[in-house]
């Protein structure tokens, strides 16, 4: 093999030539690797990429990492796991069902509390919960982003946070009721202290905070929740009333008068526990969105401040969850305000100056096609990075045109200024990407879709075209039409060869193989040009 350095001595004067052929003809090595192996080499290796690996292995990385740790030869949960996120979507439930099941058990069930329906399922989640306490004893945990696995320091760490927490909230109280062992019925409410935990749920829901669908949900859900709490609470204050000399103007006692299923003197009869539920969310309901019929009404001291209170905090509620929903809305009809402003604008400009009804029509069909479209504008998101993250971003967007052969033999230094020159086109149906006698200005390779010859031909994607004529810029010999839609990656001729100057031994193999790597050449049918730029002594510093 000849070097490198031969090759380029060896191109001939351009009036030594016939017009019909050069002498000098390249070979094409498909498994050439330059003799330059520069020392610097950066982590991020786009060719690492390539064609001859096995399919298996372009398979996407797995996201999740290993579930089990060793710690000396002890097993501990990942605390980033899927095992462990799993176990913890589970807990949450089990969290969010007593949140819910709890405070309507102890308000409206508390008669049969012993034999209420729900007593199965809720020893299944206060077994949950003890299981948990030993599964957090056995979990790594972070510290600035160091793992920690020994199992002293994850003990030392839950006692000190979360321990006593679990530890009330996983009381077996309904196990004690199974073995008939009496229990206070507000013993109960221990169990909602596990609250308290959700906060780390919320926290790792921060990451999806421009999610508007998922905030609205968390809204809506704690809202409902809230007045949940308060219909249990609201009920707590009409049996008070009810045990009071003045029990007969209590809500309770009003509304099962109404119902025709009055309170005795006793305090026996009146409202089943489903009506006297539907009446107490009722009115929290209405009284946190601010509308209060008045149907459903406080009457007695107690019930008067609740309701005041309530409507207080409830009035807050209905501000934050409607100031959020005005804020979705707006976000979700903003864009598309301003694509009818700019489409209204565009309509206008082009009256105005009244333009051929065929580039009017791709006028608007271009902007139609690009205004609406909801892509990230990458130069614009990346603007602010180091130029080092800039640079691998760039280097992963365009690996596409950088993996052809005619790149793909340059080290990572010249990959990583190429990169920073390409740009990105997209064009539409019938749309002219190049005209026959236009300067040609870059290396061009179709990303997706396709361009067509006069012949009717096809450039599909992968298909890298442009000129070897380097020096000189030449005109097109040929007019490519857009068919479909079509995006395009482009490299300027300008800017590759600063790229060249900069390089020039990589250079050297650029020109040998250009003519040969070049899928399709639009440029003059001739040779002239070719050699300008292989004799020019300047080529080179």
């Amino acid at each position: 093999m000849k070097s490198t350095s031969d090759t380029y001595i060896d191109f001939p004067e351009p009036e030594d030539q016939p017009e019909d052929q050069p002498e000098y003809q390249p070979e094409y090595q498909p498994e050439y690797q330059p003799e330059y192996q520069p020392e610097y080499q950066p982590e991020y290796q786009p060719e690492d990429k390539s064609e001859d690996q096995p399919e298996d292995s372009k398979a996407s990385v797995d996201p999740w990492p290993p579930s089990l740790l060793f710690h000396n030869g002890c097993p501990l949960l990942n605390h980033g796991g899927i095992a462990r996120t799993l176990w913890d979507i589970i807990v949450n439930l089990a969290t969010l069902y007593i949140a819910i099941i709890v405070p309507y058990e102890i308000t409206f069930m508390r008669a049969n509390l012993a034999n209420r329906p729900t007593l199965v399922l809720d020893t299944i989640m206060e077994v949950f919960f003890v299981l948990d306490i030993l599964v957090n004893f056995r979990t790594s945990y972070e510290v600035e982003e160091v793992l920690v696995t020994d199992s002293r320091s994850i003990c030392v760490r839950y006692v000190k946070s979360w321990l006593l927490i679990d530890i009330i909230a996983a009381t077996p109280l309904d196990l004690l009721h199974i073995f008939n062992i009496h229990v206070s019925d507000k013993m109960h409410l221990m169990k909602t202290v596990r609250l308290v935990r959700l906060v780390r749920l919320i926290k790792k829901l921060e990451k999806y905070s421009a999610n508007s669908t998922l905030v609205l949900s968390i809204l809506m859900f704690s809202f409902t929740l809230i007045a949940h709490w308060a219909a249990c609470v609201w009920y707590e204050i009409g049996l008070f009333d009810l045990g009071t000399s003045h029990w007969q103007v209590g809500w309770l006692a009003q509304m099962a008068k109404r119902l025709e299923r009055p309170y005795l003197a006793n305090r026996t009869g009146g409202l089943s526990e489903a009506d006297a539920y539907t009446g107490a969310i009722y009115f929290t309901v209405s009284s946190m969105t601010t509308v209060g019929f008045g149907n459903i009404s406080p009457h007695t001291k107690p019930e008067k401040w609740f309701a005041t209170c309530l409507m207080l905090s409830g009035a807050l509620m209905h501000a934050l969850i409607f100031g959020n929903v005005s804020a979705i809305i707006y976000r979700l009809y903003a864009g598309l305000s301003n694509f009818h402003v700019r489409i209204n604008e565009l309509k206008k400009f082009i009256t105005e100056h009244e333009f051929p009804e065929d580039l009017s029509r791709s006028m608007r069909c271009y902007a139609k096609n690009n205004w609406a479209s909801q892509g990230i504008k990458h130069h614009v998101l990346l603007q602010d990075f180091p130029e080092d993250i800039y640079s691998k971003i760039h280097l992963h967007l365009f690996r596409q045109i950088l993996d052809q052969p005619l790149f793909k033999r340059g080290d990572a230094r010249v990959k990583k200024e190429l990169a920073l020159h390409v740009s990105v086109s997209t064009h539409h149906h019938g749309d002219v990407f190049i005209h026959k006698g236009e300067v040609v200005q870059a290396l061009h390779m179709v990303s997706s879709g396709a361009l067509q010859l006069p012949n009717g031909d096809l450039l599909g994607p992968g298909v890298l075209f442009g000129t070897w004529q380097m020096r000189r810029r030449p005109m097109s010999s040929e007019t490519l039409r857009v068919v479909g839609g079509c995006s395009v990656h482009s490299l300027s001729l300008e800017a590759l060869q600063r790229v060249l100057d900069l390089f020039p031994q990589w250079g050297m193999e650029f020109y040998r193989d250009l003519q040969l790597d070049l899928d399709f050449d639009i440029g003059p049918k001739t040779m002239d040009n070719f050699f300008d730029c292989h004799t020019d002594s300047t080529a080179f510093a």
